[in-house]
This record gives structure tokens, sequence and C-alpha cells, in this order.
């Protein structure tokens, strides 16, 4: 939804092309504003997010907090849990150090820290060795198994 001053029909058209969902033009009445919100809210889907997520031979279920690799249950503590959320959410992509900090523990930590190379090899060594590999000078990938 954009909130504007400009209110030339040009300047609609290009932004409602553009991919704005709806233009309101200053001033407005607050009023109206919540309308249009409870309109968009409406008609908006239901939410599609996934409460299972599914690569190669690996599953995790978010809602139940349970993984499988193949048929056979993997028992996860929480820390490795949210580790493999990240990847799973992230199939096939490179995600540094840094990012992985930040995704799965929510902080920065000290920089010469082996706390994310320590609960990668926790992973490895529960979900199968070749499912998480190491990217040289990049960081760590998530092999799917589909390819």
């Amino acid at each position: 939804m954009v909130l504007t001053a400009k209110d030339a029909v040009l300047d609609r058209v290009t932004t409602l092309n553009a991919g704005a969902d709806d233009y309101l033009v200053k001033p407005f009445s607050f009023a109206e504003l919540l309308a249009r919100i409870r309109a968009r809210l409406r008609s908006a889907p239901a939410a599609t997010d996934p409460t299972v997520l599914t690569a190669g031979r690996i599953r995790i279920d978010l809602a139940r907090r349970r993984c499988w690799t193949g048929d056979r249950p993997v028992e996860l503590t929480n820390r490795e849990f949210r580790l493999l959320e990240v990847f799973m959410r992230h199939p096939g992509h490179v995600l540094s150090h840094a990012q992985l900090l930040d995704l799965a523990w929510g902080y920065s930590h000290d920089p010469v820290s082996n706390i994310v190379e320590v609960y990668i090899s926790y992973l490895r060594k529960k979900i199968g060795a070749d499912t998480i590999e190491t990217v040289r000078g990049g960081g760590y990938r998530l092999v799917d198994g589909s390819a």
C-alpha cells in the first residue's frame, strides 16, 4: 500500500503497475486507511508457510519438532534442530558462518568461535556426513540429494 502526496493519474498507474496493491493520496482519512487495510487482509491468501520441510531424504516437522532421515527418526537438540531448519529453509544455498550464527543463534558471536563447526559436526553425525557440504571460503550448504 502506497501513501503519497502525488495525485497524478500517471503516478497512480505507474505505482500500481509496479506492484503496489493500493494507492492512497495524502491527506487521507485514518478511517479510510484502516478500512483499506482490513480489506487487504480479508483478501490476502492464507499463510502458506509449511510446517514440514523436506530436502532429499531429510524431513523435519516444525510443529512437532521432529526429524527423519528416510524413515528413521533422528533425535536432535533444540540448537541442532534450529540449525537444520535454517539449512532446510535454504537448500542448496551457501550459508556463511555469520549467516548461520545470525539465523540459528540469533546474535553475533565471537568471530573466532568454532560453535558453528561444532554443531555442523553434530548434525553430520546424526543425519549423514554427506548432507552438509563445506564450501571453502564460503560456508556450508545443505546437499538435498534430489538433483
